[in-house]
């Protein structure tokens, strides 16, 4: 046996079939991060968003030349504000859809996202990391992306949650005892989430941090022993 494997870390749509004496296919999908809170009032306390999930989904006896259609989450840019929350990767084959990540949920003003298992399709689905809420002289930190084998890691307060294995670590929230308005820190790939921005009153808003992009991985098992030949 031999795995065949194909990452897919760039924003967008690809396109795959399914290869000749392949036996099983094993898909890996992460969600897009979510944003954290933005700010446009000095002073304002300002939450993190949620980590986004990661799904597993294994085909057995694949049918040879099925199309892939792999969709992987766009980052969820932080704004001023409360953005949406962060984007859906997923998988279809010949159009129907096998598995699919649900992006983490942005922060509403100082109410951090919360990680969530709901909406996702696989096997196994793994919740991104909650946000951080805005405390005393800081803004919350954006929980990390799920792993692919368990929950991603909350963020505590300020800090961003650290992924263990494979998710992408949530952004730090910005200092809120400075002088200057500070964006939140992004998360980073896959699903990592943002934190927090701080307005100084009477300087220029403050963006949540964004939340990172999604990512696909495609594992193609291959039985060579189909290739050989006995005279």
């Amino acid at each position: 046996m031999a795995d065949i494997t194909n990452t897919y870390s760039t924003a967008g749509t690809f396109s795959d079939t399914i290869p000749a004496n392949c036996i099983k296919v094993v898909l890996k999908a992460w969600g897009g991060g979510g944003a954290g809170a933005g700010s446009t009032t000095g002073s304002a306390l300002k939450a993190g968003g949620s980590g986004a999930q990661c799904v597993i989904k294994t085909i057995n006896n694949p049918i040879y030349g099925q199309a892939l259609s792999i969709i992987v989450a766009a980052l969820r840019s932080g704004t001023t504000g409360n953005a949406a929350n962060g984007n859906d990767s997923y998988v279809t084959v010949n159009a129907v859809e096998v598995c699919r990540a649900k992006g983490g949920a942005s922060a509403v003003n100082n109410v951090p996202g919360v990680g969530s298992t709901s909406g996702g399709v696989g096997d196994l689905v793994y919740s991104g990391g909650n946000g951080g809420v805005g405390g005393s002289g800081t803004q919350g930190g954006g929980g990390a992306g799920a792993d692919s084998n368990g929950n991603g890691a909350n963020a505590i307060n300020q800090a961003g949650g650290n992924s263990i294995v494979d998710g992408g670590d949530g952004g730090n929230g910005a200092n809120a005892d400075t002088l200057a308005s500070i964006n939140g820190f992004s998360g980073s790939a896959p699903g990592g989430a943002g934190g927090g921005g701080y307005m100084e009153p009477s300087q220029s808003n403050g963006y949540g941090g964004n939340g990172a992009l999604g990512r696909v991985i495609v594992i193609y098992t291959i039985n060579e022993s189909k290739h050989h030949f006995i005279l």
